[in-house]
């Protein structure tokens, strides 16, 4: 799992260590990087994990050897309110969008 700041960071990129780690993670066959993120169980704002999954589509835009093949999405609220759903909802949404994108492979909700 791949997680530089709760996330992928506040930058577009993450910084020169991750970049040199992820990409030499990316050369194995049998290794299949992801991005972690989390919704805070349904505290965090919707606009906060867009930008998220958008900066981990964006990674291998610039370098093939930073693609993330999935997005593990944590603190998934276990409140089944009109809330919560709707962000799950979009927050599954936005990462299938940026699926369409990019090489991002998955997403798993825990």
């Amino acid at each position: 799992m791949i997680n530089p700041a709760s996330g992928p960071g506040s930058t577009i990129l993450p910084d020169s260590n991750w970049i040199r780690e992820i990409t030499k993670l990316n050369s194995y066959k049998n290794v299949h990087p992801i991005g972690y993120l989390t919704i805070s169980y349904g505290k965090r704002p919707l606009d906060a994990v867009t930008e998220d999954i958008s900066h981990y589509a964006q990674w291998a835009s610039g370098d093939p050897g930073l693609i993330i093949q999935g997005i593990f999405v944590d603190e998934v609220p276990n409140i089944a309110d009109e809330h919560n759903v709707d962000l799950v909802q979009s927050v599954e949404q936005a990462t299938k969008k940026a699926l369409e994108s990019s090489n991002i492979g998955e997403i798993s909700f825990a």
